[in-house]
């Protein structure tokens, strides 16, 4: 892992910029929502529901921008400090013919994402 790879680089930049792109998203969105309720909504819905959704929109939100930003630091984390190339040794131990190799290795991290993803799925929907 080089800064000099074009290929670390350019995943780096995706990376990281479709973090931005996420966050640039959900900033949108929540400038977006208006306190009052459109026409169309008004004789169906009461202000007090609306007031909720929108509670419910922001804080939903919110959470969601948490979860990116840990899932990111976590990812950049494992990144820079081997964890891809660690890994690779440890399903290389197992002796597996190379597309297993390679399709152990993704499973792994697949669930380890799903894994740090769990306990942010829960609080969303549970407590939120």
């Amino acid at each position: 892992m080089s800064a000099s790879n074009p290929w670390f680089v350019l995943a780096l930049l995706a990376t990281v910029g479709l973090y931005h792109l996420e966050l640039i998203a959900t900033l949108l969105n929540l400038s977006a929502l208006k306190p009052e309720a459109p026409e169309r909504l008004r004789a169906t819905t009461d202000p007090e529901t609306h007031e909720r959704t929108l509670d419910y929109a922001r804080v939903s939100a919110k959470f969601g921008v948490i979860e990116r930003s840990v899932s990111l630091a976590l990812l950049l984390g494992f990144w820079w400090l081997g964890g891809f190339s660690w890994l690779d040794q440890v399903v290389r131990g197992w002796r597996l013919a190379p597309l297993q190799n390679g399709l152990a290795v993704i499973s792994l991290v697949f669930l380890a994402r799903q894994l740090v993803s769990l306990p942010f799925e829960i609080h969303d929907t549970f407590v939120v």
